[in-house]
C-alpha cells in the first residue's frame, strides 16, 4: 500500500508540474500574440482578441473532456434511493453509516470540550512531530 501511495504522489506531482510548465507556455504564448496584435489594432482589441481565444480554449477543453467520458460508465451500477439519489449497496452504506454516527459523537464531543480537544490535538501532534517510531507507525498504517 504504501508503495501504491508513493508512487500515486510521484504521479501527481509530475502531473502539476506538466500544469505548471503549460501554463506558463500557454502565458508566454499569449504575450506573443498580443504583442503582435499591438501592430494591427489598438491594445484593449489586442487584450480582448487574446481573452477570448484562451475562452475558446477553454471551451473547447471542457467540451472535449465531456465528450470523452460520456457513455464510457465511469460509475458502478447501483440503485437508486427514494429521493432518486444513487444508493450504495452492502458495505459501502454500512461503513457511511458508522461513519456518519462515530462522526457525530466525536464532534459533540469536541464542541463539549474546545479547550481539551485543542490541547489533544496540540499533543498529538508533538508526538508524531517529535517520536520517528510513531511517524513510522502512522505511514504502515496508511
Amino acid at each position: 500500500m504504501t508503495s501504491y501511495l508513493s508512487r500515486l504522489i510521484f504521479v501527481l506531482v509530475g502531473c502539476i508540474a506538466a500544469v505548471l510548465v503549460l501554463l506558463v507556455g500557454y502565458g508566454f504564448l499569449s504575450a506573443a500574440a498580443y504583442l503582435a496584435l499591438l501592430d494591427v489594432t489598438t491594445a484593449p482589441i489586442a487584450a480582448l482578441v487574446c481573452g477570448l481565444v484562451t475562452l475558446l480554449l477553454a471551451v473547447l477543453i471542457a467540451l472535449s473532456m465531456r465528450w470523452a467520458t460520456a457513455g464510457r460508465g465511469l460509475h458502478p451500477k447501483r440503485g437508486f434511493g427514494k429521493n432518486g439519489a444513487l444508493r450504495p449497496s452492502g458495505e459501502a452504506e454500512m461503513a457511511a453509516e458508522v461513519g456518519g454516527i462515530v462522526g457525530e459523537e466525536i464532534a459533540s464531543l469536541v464542541r463539549a470540550h474546545t479547550g481539551a480537544a485543542v490541547a489533544v490535538s496540540l499533543l498529538a501532534g508533538l508526538a508524531v512531530g517529535v517520536s520517528p517510531r510513531l511517524r513510522r507507525t502512522l505511514r504502515e498504517l496508511l
